[in-house]
């Protein structure tokens, strides 16, 4: 018996299948993404240590064999962890009974922990059990922090730590926790994988490095495939797509996500009998894999598409009403699609089965706002929005709204499918959180979803930031391209016509051509009209985003130009048919995509032109400078003259020394009003933000009785600056100038809201011009309800009287 145990020791050492070479080689081959040989390597063995065969299981999992993944298990050992990887096994094949009875289980041996020293693989699995029975990721991201403490050497803690804290979108923590793990094994697979999602997620553009990293270690890494996969469908580039899924699907025929991401794809494709037999395909492995919906509806609304995006989730949650990601998403798409009420009661849900939702707490929180907001309802618009911007702003935006659905509407032959919400915020986050879900980025002014636009209000924004009418004009835009395409247009081509539109309003509005794009016109040259897309998708800066939306413009005016508006229009219909839309734009020209791109490129070239003039030694350079050294020799005509020639040299140019700006400040030193009031009229003309220029601009006009052109300037003023009293003051001034008694009204009741030191002054010249238009009921209504705070007000006692007086004329004439 001795000599039959010495022989199998020796056998086993010795053989050619030795468990140190058997472990080397299949372990080498997993890690460089040879799974299907790393498998044949493990049947090929003549001895399965319990490690080995653990492993065996993961790669059949790896490649598809889950059911032999769990026979595995289920044939050998009875430890915890194993017991709760069978559970995590069980419902990938969808066994939901097994499931829960080895969820059971696992209770159970968790009890039985306290009678011997548990290792720490144990412990990470009661977390790994505690999380999916759905207990506070709080107190569990404790217990991992404690376990890091006694076992500072073990990555697994850390990558455990990181996944829980990645599924809770808990983004800092989790690249904290994955970045600790790779500081321990910088070749560990697993913490650079959840690194890579972390980043994906958190929109970090460090995520192109991690996966670099990854696929040196890894070039057949199925995580990053399906990132690519992800971003390739961001891009809404399906056939490249179905490429890495395929791939993909070659090595696990069963990835649950790959098929779902497939479903996707032959969406974006207008294939819906192909997305529907992968989505058979994919519920046939696990019937209870509501992903086959829900992933196909993420990616819908990411291209807009929210009513399809609606739609789908409602079908992933017939297939399991426990999933809170596809419940969340649903309330994304109803916000979107301007069902706030439907959305509140599916968030409900979301938080009652996850009260650790960050999202769906947001959201609840904003929705708290909007339910404060004012409602007011005319027309095709339903218009939302705060007390104080009720008061001042909704006949505005109403009137700007009501223009625009008129012209456009006409222009773009569409009637369009109403209401059209259109909520305004005076806290950004709120906005950004309404919007996208969650706070921050500060850069957004307005967002639109096709029949909801969702913006700041100026009291959102630093004040004199943000010009409300260029931002709403903007927006609604969106509305008529997104719906006139179904929502089917790339972002590139409908923030293009956006812009367009927004010059052909007011030529200070739209894109400017920045010095900031001079590298990239260097480095770069000019994109190809089928490369315009990649500024929005996938971005190498923020400038580059900055600068997609000026080359996009760029191409609208450029195809307006050229090949008419009716193609552009005939372009849009061809693209809510289901056609791509370059093949749209270049099959509407009526000639080629070469010829198409040739003539952009030119037409770039001498748009682009005046970059030129950012060299130190330029014309441009010389005329400003020249014009900054006549006005300290108080050489005021030569002053004027290098100004604007410097402005014609780039118009664009905006930063401080812009020259029209250097020419407006050498006008309030100069004190000649002609020649200031020119500047001042050049420089408003130009630029959209120049509130303070405004007033000082309608100063001069109401000193020449021009009430008209006071009027016009104001407006332009009050586009920034709809809460400064003074700029309101001088606007209802000016409208009893003109006798336009309706709108003189609607200023005194705004500044009688706004301006609280100055009520009684505002009151009493809203009964002024309520008695001038006739309305001598409502005057001396105004006047009694000022005199019972301020009842020794002689001027409104002085007013009582003609009032009366009025009055009683009156009826003597009667």
């Amino acid at each position: 018996m001795r000599f039959q145990i010495t022989f199998l020791i020796f056998a086993i050492l010795f053989s050619s299948d030795s468990v140190s070479a058997q472990e080397t080689d299949y372990r080498v081959l997993w890690a460089r993404g040879d799974y299907a040989e790393a498998v044949k390597v493990l049947e090929r063995a003549s001895y399965h240590p319990w490690s080995s065969r653990r492993d065996y299981a993961e790669l059949l999992v790896l490649t598809g064999r889950v059911d032999e993944a769990i026979a595995q298990l289920e044939g050998g050992g009875s430890a915890l962890d194993v017991t709760v990887r069978l559970a995590e096994l069980y419902r990938m094949r969808g066994r939901m009974g097994d499931y829960g009875l080895a969820l059971m289980k696992a209770e159970d041996q968790v009890r039985l922990l306290s009678e011997y020293r548990p290792d720490v693989d144990d412990l990470v699995a009661v977390a790994r059990l505690r999380e999916l029975k759905g207990e506070d990721p709080k107190s569990l991201l404790r217990f991992y922090n404690l376990m890091a403490e006694v076992f500072p050497n073990t990555a697994s803690v850390l990558v455990a730590a990181g996944n829980l804290a990645l599924d809770k979108r808990a983004f800092d923590v989790a690249s904290e926790k994955y970045g600790a793990a790779i500081a321990l094994d910088p070749e560990n697979q697993e913490a650079l994988v959840g690194l890579m999602w972390c980043y994906y997620r958190a929109g970090d553009e460090r995520v192109s490095e991690v996966m670099a990293q990854l696929l040196a270690l890894n070039p057949n890494h199925l995580e990053v495939q399906r990132l690519q996969a992800e971003q390739l469908l961001d891009r809404n580039a399906p056939h490249d797509a179905l490429e890495v899924l395929d791939s993909i699907l070659s090595v696990n025929p069963n990835h649950l996500k790959a098929l779902g991401l497939k479903a996707a794809a032959f969406f974006l494709l207008d294939d819906s009998a192909t997305m529907q037999k992968t989505q058979e395909r994919a519920l046939a492995f696990n019937g209870y894999f509501s992903g086959a919906f829900r992933i196909p509806g993420r990616i819908a609304s990411r291209q807009y598409r929210f009513e399809e995006g609606r739609a789908f989730q409602a079908r992933a949650l017939e297939i399991d009403a426990k999933d809170v990601e596809a419940r969340l998403l649903l309330a994304y798409d109803l916000l979107r699609l301007g069902k706030d009420a439907e959305a509140r009661s599916e968030l409900e849900q979301v938080f009652a089965a996850d009260p650790y939702s960050v999202r769906a707490y947001n959201l609840l929180e904003a929705a708290d706002a909007i339910d404060g907001f004012v409602t007011i309802s005319r027309g095709i618009f339903k218009l939302q929005l705060p007390r104080q911007e009720a008061e001042v702003m909704s006949d505005e935006l109403l009137n700007l709204l009501n223009e625009a659905a008129l012209y456009y509407q006409r222009k773009y032959n569409i009637e369009l499918h109403t209401p059209v919400v259109v909520q305004v915020f005076d806290d950004h986050d709120v906005f950004m959180v309404r919007s996208v879900g969650l706070p921050g980025n500060a850069g957004h002014l307005g967002i639109c979803f096709g029949r909801l636009v969702t913006m700041d209000s100026p009291r959102a924004r630093p004040p004199g930031t943000m010009n409300w009418q260029q931002v709403l004009w903007h927006e609604f835009v969106h509305v008529i391209t997104l719906q006139k395409t179904h929502n089917r247009m790339p972002r590139w081509l409908s923030e293009g016509i956006s812009v367009y539109e927004e010059t052909q309003k007011d030529v200070s509005w739209g894109q400017r051509l920045g010095p900031e794009f001079k590298h990239i016109v260097d480095g770069e040259g000019f994109p190809a009209v089928g490369d315009l897309g990649r500024f929005f998708t996938d971005p190498e800066t923020p400038m580059h985003l900055m600068y997609g939306y000026f080359v996009s413009g760029e191409f609208v005016a450029f195809y307006v130009n050229h090949y008419g508006h009716d193609a552009l229009v005939t372009a849009l219909d061809r693209i809510g048919d289901g056609m791509e839309a370059v093949e749209a734009l270049i099959s509407a020209s009526g000639v080629s995509a070469r010829i198409v791109d040739e003539r952009f490129m030119e037409y770039m070239g001498n748009r682009c032109a005046p970059l030129r003039a950012l060299s130190k030694d330029s014309e441009f350079r010389k005329a400003v400078d020249a014009g900054k050294e006549a006005v300290e020799t108080e050489n005021w005509a030569d002053a004027e003259r290098f100004f604007l020639e410097a402005y014609a040299l780039y118009p664009d140019y905006a930063a401080e020394d812009a020259p029209l700006r250097l020419w407006a400040d050498a006008g309030a030193v100069r004190g000649d009003p002609e020649w200031y009031r020119k500047a001042l009229k050049k420089l408003v003309g130009w630029d959209a933000m120049a509130h303070e220029a405004c007033l000082l601009l309608s100063g001069f006009y109401v000193e020449d009785k021009d009430w008209t052109a006071a009027r016009a300037v104001l407006d332009r003023a009050l586009a920034v600056r709809p809460f400064q009293v003074e700029i309101l003051t001088r606007s209802a001034e000016v409208y009893e100038m003109l006798e336009d008694w309706n709108a003189a009204i609607a200023d005194w009741r705004r500044l009688i809201y706004l301006d609280v030191p100055g009520r009684a002054e505002h009151r009493l010249n809203l009964a002024e011009a309520l008695a001038k238009k006739g309305e001598v009921v409502a005057a001396k209504a105004e006047v009694l309800a000022l005199l019972e705070t301020m009842p020794h007000f002689w001027d409104a006692q002085q007013l009582l009287l003609e009032l009366v007086d009025a009055k009683v004329s009156a009826d003597e004439r009667r």
